[in-house]
């Protein structure tokens, strides 16, 4: 009979085996490689034989130790030798079942482990069984299943130093053509934003963002900034585990996004959950950005009915400077120096543009749409933190003023507004300072204007 500590230090190899084969496998076999995402998007016959023989492997090669270090010290050796692989796919299929991807690849899984697991019986019975019997370390050179398992370990060992390789040039300053940049010396600056990385979340998630994160370079930087912390935060072995005990309501947030939901989320379903959320923080920060010292007196953004348009070069560097407080809408604290992290992400999203940047970048959304409706026009800006302008203010002319005599509200100001709309007027700026005063600019007929406006409205006309 198998004794617990056996069975908890075969459950630790196949674990550790897990982690181990997802690891050190996927670069050298191809790009689109997975053990838990997209597990047989790649079906050559190298990506199933590595998946066959490397948990074989890395199973069996330290119960081999655990056998010749218990015949050299005279202990009992372990029993029930096949069982690390066996628990390798029970693991590996629990681990599928809780992220949805077995549903469709159940018989060539099915398939894999059963072969895994006949070779491991295979090595058990002839190799392991003749070490610990009369043959000895012979077995090596007398046994033709071990020659084979010499082969298999030859094979998938060419593999992980593959992978070691790739992996060290893709972090690597004097061996990529696009090197890594490393901004800062904090935390964050461990989180992996190598150009495989990268591109891995390109290709799994990319397609699940709306065409505002195509046009918008930033956003889409920072989308991709936040997904690296997260995921360096929570590698996916550790994701998965949280799905297990999120359905013991002992974790709240899931998948690769971190979202909250009442029910454990794939990585693409917290992703999807993670888009609209992502959206409105960053109408939050173009809207500070544009009444802020940085962002008024030259239009540097644009607001449109839907759709705004912002000098990158000036948009860049501030969400650069600024993303360590902005990353606080999501992770609940401003106080992480993150900017790193975008750094990296910004200097690979520009580099899929050949470097070659626009001037102005224009994407769909709406941005203060309350103060966009105050005032007529194509477009406005702020012209200072408190002011709304529209284009149509550049034009020469007298214009009326209107201004409350105590505090209003917004709403308050869009029904005034609408009113000189229904008049023919032409409204040109709102000076909105809550809890103080508003001041409405405006040009057309003072005394149509004059009846509309209300008590606790005063109103006075000035040439411009």
């Amino acid at each position: 009979m198998i004794t617990l500590y056996w069975l908890v230090l075969y459950a630790a190899i196949s674990l550790a085996s897990i982690q181990f084969v997802r690891f050190a496998g996927p670069l050298a076999i191809g790009p689109c490689y997975r053990i838990e995402e997209l597990y047989d998007s790649d079906s050559g016959k190298l990506n199933v034989a590595y998946r066959i023989l490397a948990p074989t492997v890395c199973c069996e090669i330290p119960v081999l130790a655990l056998v010749a270090a218990c015949n050299a010290s005279n202990l009992p050796g372990p029993t029930l030798r096949f069982l690390p692989t066996a628990l390798y796919w029970l693991f590996l299929g629990v681990i599928k079942l809780t992220n949805n991807t077995l549903v469709d690849r159940l018989l060539p899984f099915l398939g894999e482990a059963l072969i895994s697991q006949l070779l491991t019986l295979a090595f058990d019975h002839f190799v392991i069984g003749g070490y610990i019997g009369s043959q000895g370390v012979n077995v090596f050179d007398n046994s033709s299943i071990a020659f084979q398992f010499e082969l298999a370990i030859f094979g998938v060992a060419t593999c992980w130093i593959s992978t070691l390789l790739t992996r060290l040039q893709a972090k690597s300053h004097s061996h990529s053509p696009f090197p890594k940049a490393t901004h800062g010396g904090s935390y964050y600056s461990l989180v992996d934003t190598a150009e495989a990385k990268l591109f891995s979340y390109e290709r799994e998630f990319g397609e699940l963002l709306p065409q505002r994160f195509t046009n918008d370079i930033l956003l889409r930087s920072v989308f991709f900034a936040i997904m690296a912390i997260e995921d360096g935060n929570r590698p996916s072995f550790v994701r998965t585990i949280e799905r297990l005990t999120a359905r013991l309501n002992l974790a709240k947030t899931t998948g690769i996004m971190q979202q909250t939901c009442a029910h454990p989320l794939s990585d693409r379903d917290s992703v999807e959950l993670a888009i609209p959320f992502l959206e409105r923080m960053w109408d939050r920060y173009l809207a500070e950005y544009a009444r802020s010292a940085e962002g008024i007196g030259d239009k540097a953004i644009r607001i449109y009915s839907n759709y705004y348009t912002y000098d990158y070069q000036k948009l860049s560097r501030s969400i650069c400077s600024h993303f360590g407080p902005f990353y606080g809408d999501y992770c609940g604290t401003r106080l992480l120096d993150a900017s790193g992290v975008l750094h990296d992400v910004l200097d690979f999203e520009e580099r899929q543009h050949y470097c070659l940047l626009p001037k102005k970048v224009s994407a769909p959304g709406s941005i203060c749409s309350t103060e966009f409706g105050w005032l007529s026009g194509e477009y406005c800006f702020w012209s200072d933190h408190e002011t709304v302008t529209s284009c149509l203010a550049e034009e020469a002319g007298s214009c009326i003023t209107i201004t409350s005599s105590s505090c209003t509200e917004k709403d308050a100001v869009g029904t005034l507004t609408k009113r000189l709309f229904g008049l023919g007027a032409i409204v040109l700026s709102v000076k909105y300072i809550e809890g103080a005063t508003t001041v409405i600019s405006c040009r057309g007929d003072s005394s149509l204007i004059s009846d509309v406006v209300d008590e606790g409205w005063r109103m006075t006309a000035k040439d411009n």
